[in-house]
């Protein structure tokens, strides 16, 4: 009877020893993603893509499917995972800045400055942004800008952005003027025509023309 009391007492033991260890590791199972930094239409996208992660144990997450999901969205500059012991995620989102829209097959895009197209019913922009119409990549875009920026163009005084297949833009400014720059030495011709805009003799709504070499045409619509 004695040897039997043992076998009892030793399974029971081993049993509520189960039950204790299965409790501290449940401990550390993830019960909450808190996500921050964007809209609630958003955050819900956003959770639901991480929710695979609710009940798994905070100490083993997979960080490249986490990447992963997160990447998908377009909208995203960059983002933060924070783990809160013992079962709280936090997800810091920073969204990236809106820089055009882009009009692609019919149907209107945001241009991220993360270099991403942005689905338009995302969100709307806080800001007036300037449209971009043309067969252009995100990367002919930022590189066109990036020219215009290093040579302190206002880049807020565009309205539109055109670009052709030739691979060469034209710009129309908010008082009307339209710039049509060559396709190369963009460099020059940019300050080129800061330095017309700023005369005090021109007048707006007219065209300067940049693309015939050694010449500048300044003309009205």
């Amino acid at each position: 009877k004695i040897f039997i009391y043992v076998i009892i007492f030793f399974l029971v033991s081993t049993v509520n020893n189960l039950n204790i260890l299965t409790n501290r590791v449940n401990l550390f199972d993830i019960k909450i993603i808190d996500i921050k930094g964007v809209e609630e239409s958003l955050t819900k996208e956003i959770y639901n893509s991480l929710s695979f992660l609710i009940n798994k144990n905070i100490f083993f997450l997979d960080q490249n499917t986490i990447e992963k999901n997160l990447n998908k969205f377009n909208f995203i500059e960059k983002y933060e995972v924070f783990r809160e012991f013992p079962s709280f995620l936090s997800v810091k989102i920073e969204k990236t800045e809106l820089v055009a829209i882009k009009i692609k097959e019919n149907k209107k895009y945001y241009i991220g400055k993360n270099g991403k197209l942005i689905d338009f019913s995302k969100f709307e922009s806080k800001t007036k942004l300037p449209y971009a119409f043309g067969n252009f990549s995100e990367e002919e875009f930022f590189s066109f800008l990036e020219i215009l920026r290093i040579n302190k163009f206002n880049i807020n005084d565009i309205k539109t952005y055109y670009y052709f297949a030739n691979k060469r833009w034209d710009l129309k400014l908010h008082n009307d003027t339209l710039i049509k720059f060559p396709q190369k030495n963009l460099d020059n011709f940019v300050l080129i025509a800061k330095s017309i805009i700023k005369n005090k003799n021109f007048n707006k709504k007219k065209v300067i023309d940049l693309r015939i070499p050694n010449q500048v045409i300044i003309s009205y619509e």
